[in-house]
């Protein structure tokens, strides 16, 4: 097989180790600073745009890398470089969007798309020079178009991938609030099942539970002990959603109060509200990500039984995290002063009445959750 094939894959490998380590978490405070929230900067809008054009060139090149591959291997290797070229573009724009030494003020989700995009074309782009490689797999025409439609659609995508910190955050927002709805939709139905019926005979209802585990039968059931513990859960699930919408409003609102100070050529304001987003963010990605850990023990049966005199269950202790964060959010929107400034954020009228409803809905949601653990638990 050609030589040249064999040391575009060893470079491609290379790049694809360096882009796996290539950190979306930044590593310091200074790393996490935000330089932009609507215009890119100059740095931003040039690492884009190499990563868009390394994308249409890996894409062109890697349709006549397998037409002509297929007729004359040697022929079809000579182009092995091109696609090298476009990876080159692609990993160069991922590198600095996501460097902490040469920090340009992208946010973990920025770096998170462009990481994740860059290293799908990388991924497809070694698979299809790897068939080239492989005499079994060259001599199969359709394995040939298969790599590359692999190719086709990972720089695709990457055209589409969200670009800038405002974009990447309010898709991250979107998707946790996404998520959070297909949650409370999925546990809202097993709450309207009702609680399972029992027969009052101990031994029938053993028997029953056997052959219904068995069939798989009340796995989507709740007992009667557990239901207000589930309803409630779902309540604070809600309570939830509602916050995610509240942090995707004030988002809007410091963007709006960011731009007039641009105006007013306010820097150091500027700064502090994107700080107080950055904050912000920070605690909706504790929201969102929390409604999935709180989901995962949900399913009945409901393990409700502390298990120490100090150690709650583990419902119970997530319960307390979902709490703290919806709580936190809330309150930074309500004292939506960033850090150093006198002037708080002009947040809408609709954001700090949701953010006063969910902050007080939150903590009754969960002593109502609480109560019924305890009631459940016997304790």
């Amino acid at each position: 097989m050609s030589a040249e094939n064999k040391k575009t894959l060893e470079a491609l490998q290379r790049l694809a180790t360096t882009l796996a380590d290539l950190k979306e978490i930044p590593s310091s405070d200074e790393a996490a600073v935000l330089s932009h929230w609507r215009e890119l900067p100059e740095q931003v809008e040039t690492s884009y745009t190499m990563m868009q054009d390394g994308a249409s060139l890996v894409e062109a090149t890697s349709t006549k890398y397998t037409l002509v591959g297929k007729i004359d291997l040697d022929e079809g290797a000579k182009m092995a470089s091109e696609l090298l070229k476009g990876v080159q573009l692609i990993a160069a724009g991922a590198f600095v969007i996501c460097n902490d030494k040469d920090h340009v003020g992208c946010s973990r989700s920025a770096r998170h798309y462009a990481r994740q995009s860059s290293r799908a074309i990388l991924s497809t782009t070694i698979a299809l020079v790897e068939a080239f490689l492989c005499k079994d797999t060259w001599a199969n025409k359709e394995i040939g178009a298969q790599k590359t439609g692999a190719v086709w659609t990972s720089c695709q995508a990457l055209q589409k991938m969200p670009k800038g910190n405002r974009t990447c955050m309010r898709r991250d927002l979107l998707t946790w609030a996404m998520e959070c709805n297909e949650t409370m939709q999925e546990f809202t139905e097993m709450v309207e099942l009702g609680a399972t019926e029992s027969s009052g005979d101990a031994n029938q209802d053993n028997d029953d539970n056997a052959w219904d585990d068995f069939c798989g039968g009340d796995d989507d059931q709740y007992t009667s002990l557990e239901l207000p513990v589930a309803e409630a859960c779902v309540a604070l699930i809600k309570c939830s959603r509602g916050t995610l919408n509240v942090a995707l409003k004030a988002c809007e609102c410091a963007g709006e109060a960011i731009s007039q100070s641009k105006s007013a050529g306010d820097q150091d304001r500027i700064n502090a509200i994107l700080d107080w987003i950055n904050t912000l963010f920070g605690l909706a990605r504790f929201v969102g990500e929390g409604v999935t850990d709180l989901g995962t023990l949900l399913y009945p049966p409901l393990e409700l039984q502390k298990k120490s005199d100090t150690d709650d269950c583990a419902l119970e202790k997530q319960l307390v995290v979902q709490r703290d964060a919806i709580v936190k959010l809330n309150e930074l929107c309500l004292d939506a002063t960033p850090k150093g400034q006198q002037e708080s954020i002009d947040l809408s009228e609709e954001v700090t009445e949701l953010s006063s409803k969910l902050k007080a809905a939150a903590q009754r949601r969960f002593d109502e959750a609480e109560k019924a653990i305890k009631v459940a638990d016997k304790r």
